[in-house]
């Protein structure tokens, strides 16, 4: 049996690869939670939900669950707000802010640089020569990019 067992594998990604999924959680366990403590339904403020779904949640579902009960405890409203979260999902918000709201990859900003500074000096050689790269390796690069052909 355990051989047949082992033979499947299902590969479950992480919260923090589908943060997608969070508003839906919100949503199921907030109205859970509410009725085991005797509360009325709460509902999560956008800005909460936005909040948690920049989290990385390496503790996956359990650790959303028990963020939300931690912030249900704390809320005296009908709507779970900001303030409610542990400070250290209230920060996140604040380190977001703080960099700007146009969070992107660093390959995809090297790209871009690359492409500004090609453009400016219209040739792969001079581009490699600034950028500090052979121009074999900056080659390489705009392949990737499907910027050369």
């Amino acid at each position: 049996l355990l051989h047949r067992i082992s033979a499947t594998c299902v590969r479950v990604p992480s919260l923090a690869e589908r943060p997608e999924d969070i508003p839906a959680l919100v949503a199921h366990f907030l109205p859970i939670l509410s009725r085991e403590h005797g509360r009325p339904v709460i509902e999560a403020h956008p800005r909460t939900v936005e909040l948690l779904a920049a989290a990385p949640f390496p503790g996956n579902v359990r650790e959303l669950k028990n963020v939300l009960h931690e912030a249900l405890l704390a809320e005296e409203s009908l709507q779970l707000r900001p303030d409610s979260l542990p400070e250290a999902y209230r920060s996140l918000g604040r380190r977001r802010d703080a960099v700007g709201a146009d969070l992107r990859p660093l390959a995809d900003l090297e790209r871009e640089h690359i492409e500004r500074v090609l453009e400016a000096t219209g040739s792969v050689t001079r581009t490699a020569e600034v950028l500090g790269l052979s121009r074999a390796t900056l080659t390489r690069r705009l392949r990737s990019y499907r910027t050369l052909p």
